[in-house]
């Protein structure tokens, strides 16, 4: 294919003819993908949240949070309580079998 043949083309569907075009496209493309990453890994991948002082922090902005809320309300992390909710329910179990021991 010549490159007249290859510019009729790009230009019928609408692309552009410059090369210097084509890479700043592409790059444009790289940094989206990159922040979708970023973004995916803030908002759908759980974090497991902070205590201290008898209060739950947000792991990402240190804000403090609900307990059980999904989400920091804050910066929107998705904070995952599985950890604690398996100690609790661990805890739970234990004190129930000491009171049927009395």
């Amino acid at each position: 294919m010549k490159n007249s043949d290859l510019a009729a083309v790009m230009k019928k569907h609408g692309l552009p003819e410059s090369s210097k075009e084509l890479d700043s496209i592409l790059h444009d493309y790289k940094l989206q993908g990159e922040q979708l990453g970023k973004m995916i890994q803030l908002y759908e991948t759980e974090h497991k949240p902070l205590h201290e002082m008898g209060i739950f922090l947000c792991p990402c902005c240190h804000h403090r949070i609900s307990e059980y809320h999904e989400h920091c309300h804050w910066c929107g992390a998705r904070v995952g309580w599985s950890d604690l909710m398996k100690k609790r329910k661990k805890e739970a179990e234990i004190r129930g079998k000491k009171r049927k021991k009395k």
